[in-house]
């Protein structure tokens, strides 16, 4: 198992900075089962607060189902204890945004154990319930059940496991693009390919990532004609960067295009970044 030091170093798949404090609970998620359904944006808002944006996928609401074993969790500086750490959890969750940043916003969470869920409600302030909850494998074919006896919520699911993927998608990559702060080669050209921004002479813009970060603002596809250009970089207290940019929407075209920008910044004492659109 990878040390937390080692873990904390890996931030490329972030598109903020760590949170400038000392991490509070260490816990692992094990086979865990995803799953999404799209949902009506009008049904959603009357579970979710109002001053909290719907974090849209491909233009659509989602709600999930997450299903899994807890293992090892522990506050910083406590030991795990198996009765207490490892029990079976389900979610139900949504996607929210606020100031710019995606999140997950819980609508409901169950634990299998009476004395986890009840620390776990207090520590976090989560809306965990205690639920009756099994899972298992025969002949190849896993199963999750959960029964929640106080609001008679039950979920059943029975699944097997495909082949194993070592790349990723394209959805992967592309569909779940927005805001992003990009702080390696790797990730750049993952998403714009070296071509995509070019320099003088037809030359590859060069980013020098040991020096530099990369802002982008990446919108979904679209048949209008929309343009997206960044307005300003404001640097605030405490190494905080606010870009604003700008959306403007003109008539629709007979094609899909992907409107996007990117700013280079150096990349010095940046410790949180805000997207703003104007």
């Amino acid at each position: 198992m990878k040390e937390i030091k080692d873990i904390l170093k890996n931030i490329s798949h972030r598109t903020w900075g760590l949170p400038n404090r000392k991490w509070s609970y260490y816990q692992q998620w094990n086979d865990a089962l995803f799953l999404h359904w799209k949902v009506e944006e009008s049904e959603l808002q009357k579970f979710t607060p109002s001053n909290l944006p719907i974090d849209k996928f491909q233009g659509e609401s989602w709600v999930s189902i997450v299903a899994f074993s807890m293992e090892k969790i522990r506050p910083r500086n406590l030991p795990s204890i198996s009765w207490i750490s490892n029990f079976a959890e389900i979610n139900v969750r949504t996607y929210l945004t606020k100031d710019n940043k995606p999140g997950v916003y819980f609508l409901n969470i169950e634990a299998q154990k009476n004395i986890s869920t009840f620390i776990a409600k207090k520590l976090s302030g989560l809306p965990y319930e205690k639920a009756e909850m099994t899972r298992g494998e025969k002949d190849n074919l896993k199963h999750f059940s959960s029964y929640n006896k106080k609001k008679n919520f039950r979920f059943e699911s029975k699944f097997r496991l495909g082949k194993e993927l070592t790349e990723k998608s394209e959805l992967d990559i592309v569909g779940n693009l927005s805001n992003l702060v990009i702080r390696n080669d790797e990730k750049f050209n993952e998403i714009f390919s070296m071509a995509t921004v070019m320099g003088k002479q037809g030359r590859p813009t060069e980013i020098d990532f040991s020096k530099e970060l990369v802002l982008a603002v990446i919108l979904p596809e679209t048949d209008f004609e929309t343009s997206v250009m960044p307005v300003s970089v404001q640097k605030g207290e405490n190494g905080k960067i606010t870009l604003i940019y700008q959306k403007v929407v003109g008539q629709k075209q007979s094609y899909v295009s992907k409107p996007s920008f990117i700013v280079v910044l150096e990349n010095e004492d940046i410790l949180d970044i805000e997207f703003v659109e104007l």
